[in-house]
């Protein structure tokens, strides 16, 4: 459901329902665009669980691809974050051969990033292509604030995840020195932002609020332009409106419950969806009121904490290589996930 209201998804899905009309093999793909269709014009104004006639086989075809994916431990808690990225991938390579529109591609962004070694002060740079935004919350009070920290801020390394500079020295070895700091900004912003807050490490896990904002503005996010890496000086300008929130309730990281509070596009009405149970957030008419206190904390008991934020960019810009910067070719462009964040 986190995804499901994003319009460029909803488009997949229905271009996806044209070709499945045919398939004798109900795959994921094909299961979700046909709940994607029939759920598209199904607003509850009351708590209910999900018709069955609107689940169809959805439910069990996705369940039945969690049992069957080597990726997902069985009988355990798996992490939000990865599980969505696996099922990405999936619906991927079932678009793929029908010959369709893939789904990666609309929350794909690009990161610069940059290590320094003290020693023989050779700077490597490299690019990534991210899916996830992580972002620690740590030192901030707003989810803006905390992207901040983790595009213009210097990352030290700790014990747990430093490098070692592998330049060769003119004695044909490396130079073997500890890399003991590292800078990370984007480049290219997604059209749809996923942001996974660092909530925890291991199996701790930190209680901290802090505000979501409604709406993220790129711009501001390098104040008044003084602090701008160098790598950002021509990133492409979006302006995000705040489309679902995942939320984890437990004391544990290896343990819990995932639900999500998710906005309907077309009425601009929040709803909570949880498992087949889905819950308008006002009956009353005060529903931004509600969603204020999900967003700030307040309306959250104390193991409630918000998990991964998605954001539609609202600016009708397409995604694309930002002016006066060549394109990147090359094998330097690296699809990779993330390393976590010190707690």
């Amino acid at each position: 459901q986190a995804i499901l209201r994003v319009p460029a998804v909803q488009q997949r899905f229905a271009e996806a329902h044209k070709a499945c009309r045919k398939d004798k093999k109900f795959s994921v793909l094909c299961a979700l665009a046909e709940f994607s269709r029939r759920v598209a014009s199904w607003a509850p104004r009351k708590e209910q669980n999900i018709p069955g006639d609107i689940r169809g086989v959805t439910f069990d075809t996705i369940e039945n691809y969690t049992k069957d994916n080597p990726d997902i431990k069985q009988g355990e808690q798996n992490d939000a974050i990865d599980y969505l990225r696996s099922l990405l991938e999936e619906l991927d390579r079932n678009s793929g051969e029908k010959g369709l529109s893939t789904f990666i591609p609309e929350f794909e962004g690009q990161l610069a990033g940059s290590t320094k070694c003290t020693k023989c002060k050779t700077q490597s740079n490299k690019r990534y292509a991210f899916t996830t935004l992580p972002v620690s919350i740590v030192d901030c009070d707003t989810v803006t604030s905390c992207i901040q920290n983790r595009l213009i801020a210097v990352e030290r390394l700790t014990q747990g995840n430093f490098a070692r500079c592998q330049v060769m020295q003119a004695n044909n070895k490396e130079c073997g020195h500890l890399i003991g700091q590292r800078t990370h900004t984007v480049t290219i912003w997604p059209d749809s932002l996923i942001i996974q807050l660092h909530v925890g490490h291991g199996h701790q896990k930190n209680f901290r609020r802090i505000r979501i904002p409604e709406e993220i503005d790129t711009e501001q996010l390098y104040g008044d332009g003084t602090t701008r890496p160098p790598a950002a000086q021509h990133v492409n300008h979006r302006e995000y409106v705040l489309q679902s929130v995942v939320v984890h309730k437990g004391r544990s990281l290896n343990r819990g419950h995932y639900y999500t509070f998710a906005r309907n596009a077309d009425e601009k009405r929040w709803f909570l969806y949880e498992d087949k149970n889905v819950c308008p957030l006002s009956e009353d008419g005060d529903g931004d009121e509600q969603i204020e206190c999900i967003l700030d904390g307040t309306g959250l008991t104390p193991t409630e904490t918000p998990y991964m934020l998605l954001y539609v960019a609202q600016d009708g810009n397409a995604k694309a290589v930002p002016p006066n910067r060549p394109p990147d070719h090359g094998n330097d462009l690296e699809v990779v996930v993330l390393p976590d964040l010190p707690p």
